[in-house]
């Protein structure tokens, strides 16, 4: 058979041989019974071993820790084991059992021979025999097909380690076991089968596990760059809201940023701590702002509280006062001050601002009242008042001086009469005073009508625009004389608004002389 003929075979499974094998020398191995089938079976021809060229590689890759990748081979048998066991109902005793049919031998057999002396050899590529174990007992196909079946266990285990990886179905990691299992065995030399196709499959998947293994740390750097760049952004929108002053909003943001941070993928170890720190930084820096902020506020709303409490103690203290305006001014001075104190807790403004409105109502209701009293009795003032304003309202104030003298004998009996009522006070008030100013512009108007400076600006003015208009008359008559009709339309203009400036003028010195 060529070299080319590179036979995969399917895991077989192969009945235990009926004699164990044993790897002492020859010489020294115990001495088969008399008893033993191997005498009871006819020993096949030993396969012919064509030269086959076997390469195996001595390197062997760093150890990884795949425990369970490997299913164990068969253990080796030793020669002297006891034979099976058989029980009471045998029909037949261990020496006189017919011998088990010989397995059928696997293909990988064909690379294997046993010596006469049980030693059992590969071929190997140069066309040489390498020992790989000793056959103590049992028939040559026995054996052969033991030592095939470890090579093909192994065989099997790489093609589908192969095949799995190239599916997707297994990690580069998983795969670099079985090569390093393979090639141990290809090292020590303990099976039979072709070697060469072994090595050739094995460095073919150590290849693919390398390609992979690049492929799948490209991968995961790739995703720890996504990670990093995620926790990045958590990380700056916490840096970005360390000094805001939204306490409740940015707050609520931090927690949602905190659950984002742990549900984020993993980046690197380092680099992930140093975002870490940044984004524990910002929230200490927005705790500690948000502290302070609040103890301030504490304090401020302590201090408020003291300045309220001490206003409603004042405005309590007013409560009995009968003098009316003065303490109504109080209470006006007392809400400045407490508007001007700042706000304390809620439930402490709530609670000193329902005392401080209970005072004032109650000092206010007390002065409506007697106030209400008083101004019972002033009803008959208020209709004595009222007959003033009615004779004040029909004073002449064309006769000034008669005006005067009646307006001053009203204010006088106006005077005596008294208070009204509070809530007609400023109506009557408000009538008498028109009548007041009525008689004050008569005065002033007077006043400006018989100012003698007044009238002797007037009287100047006249003649000013008397002079200025017999000048331009004269323009006149020098332009008609000599012809020049443009130069006498022009005086002519000017004439005209002197005239009108003049009229003016004669009008209010006429004011003065009535």
């Amino acid at each position: 058979m060529s070299s080319e003929s590179n036979p995969t075979m399917p895991e077989i499974d192969l009945p235990e041989p009926s004699a164990p094998e044993t790897d002492v020398d020859a010489a020294t191995a115990p001495a088969i019974p008399e008893v033993a089938v191997v005498a009871e079976t006819a020993e096949p021809p030993a396969l012919s071993a064509p030269a086959v060229h076997v390469a195996i590689s001595p390197a062997r890759p760093s150890p990884a820790s795949l425990a369970g990748r490997m299913r164990p081979a068969p253990p080796r048998p030793v020669a002297g084991s006891p034979a099976p066991r058989t029980t009471a109902g045998d029909a037949a005793s261990p020496i006189s059992a017919a011998p088990a049919d010989p397995p059928t031998p696997s293909d990988s057999a064909r690379f294997g021979r046993i010596a006469e002396d049980g030693t059992v050899f590969v071929t190997l590529a140069d066309g040489t025999e390498q020992p790989v174990g000793q056959w103590a007992a049992g028939s040559e196909a026995e054996g052969l097909a033991f030592f095939a079946r470890k090579y093909d266990d192994l065989s099997g285990e790489l093609d589908l380690a192969s095949r799995r990886l190239a599916d997707g179905k297994s990690s580069p990691e998983q795969s670099a076991a079985v090569v390093k299992r393979v090639r141990e065995a290809l090292a020590e030399l303990s099976m039979v089968g072709d070697l060469a196709s072994m090595a050739d499959r094995v460095e073919s998947l150590d290849l693919l596990a390398a390609e992979r293994r690049e492929i799948a740390n490209a991968q995961r750097a790739e995703a720890k760059a996504a990670a990093l760049a995620a926790r990045e952004s958590i990380v700056a929108e916490a840096e970005a809201l360390a000094d805001s002053t939204e306490w409740k909003t940015a707050g609520e943001r931090f927690k949602t940023l905190l659950d984002d941070w742990k549900g984020a993928p993993r980046a690197d170890r380092s680099g992930e701590q140093s975002l870490w720190k940044r984004f524990s930084h910002a929230r200490s820096q927005f705790d500690k702002h948000r502290r302070q902020y609040f103890a301030k506020l504490d304090s401020e709303r302590s201090e408020a509280r003291q300045a309220k409490d001490d206003l409603v103690d004042q405005a309590e203290a007013l409560i009995t006062s009968t003098d009316w305006g003065a303490t109504a001014g109080a209470y006006r001075d007392l809400m400045t001050r407490w508007k001007a104190s700042g706000r304390a807790s809620k439930a402490e403004e709530d609670a000193l601002w329902a005392r401080f409105r209970a005072a004032q109502d109650a000092f206010f209701a007390a002065r409506t009242a007697a106030l209400g009293q008083r101004d019972a009795g002033f009803a008959e003032n208020l209709t004595a008042k009222e007959a003033l304003l009615v004779e004040a309202e029909a004073i002449n104030t064309s006769d000034l001086k008669g005006a005067k003298a009646a307006l001053r004998s009203i204010q006088e009996r106006w005077e005596q009469i008294g208070h009204v009522p509070r809530g007609d006070k400023d109506r009557i008030d408000g009538r008498l005073r028109s009548i007041e100013d009525a008689v004050r512009d008569g005065e002033q108007d007077q006043w400006r009508r018989t100012n003698p400076e007044a009238k002797a600006r007037a009287d100047a003015t006249v003649e000013q625009f008397q002079g200025s208009l017999a000048k331009l008359e004269k323009e006149r008559a020098a332009a008609d004389a000599a012809g020049n009709a443009r130069k006498a339309a022009e005086v002519e203009a000017r004439i005209a608004t002197a005239n009108t400036l003049l009229d003016a003028a004669k009008r209010a010195a006429a004011e003065f002389s009535a």
